[in-house]
């Protein structure tokens, strides 16, 4: 959906904070998806060290892909993504990350930094 509609990453992204009906909306989509993450982990078919402020990383660097290369090669983000996924698998840890995932505070924060919403 972000490759296709740049309003969803908008959103996504955190762009519009003082829609508070919308910032609802997305709460509850990554409380959901909190859950998925855990199901996943709980399942083997997840990294354990994967969080909720890592998906919004994972989405935003995905949608900035997809922003900048529809003229040039449209389908980029598909690579960007199929490497991204494959590294999240549980067979595909091989050592310790070399840091920890930022809170939900500094995701927030970031944000703010990447939107000039301050």
């Amino acid at each position: 959906m972000q490759a296709v509609d740049p309003a969803v990453a908008d959103v996504v992204g955190g762009r519009y904070p003082g829609a508070e009906r919308l910032m609802a909306v997305c709460g509850r989509t990554l409380d959901a998806a909190k859950r998925i993450i855990e199901r996943a982990q709980d399942s083997g078919a997840l990294r354990p060290d994967f969080t909720t402020e890592d998906l919004v990383f994972v989405l935003g660097s995905n949608s900035v892909l997809a922003r900048t290369t529809p003229r040039t090669a449209p389908d980029a983000w598909r690579r960007n993504i199929a490497f991204l996924l494959d590294g999240l698998r549980t067979e595909a840890v091989r050592r310790p990350l070399p840091v920890g995932p930022l809170t939900p505070d500094q995701v927030h924060e970031v944000m703010e930094n990447l939107t000039g919403k301050r």
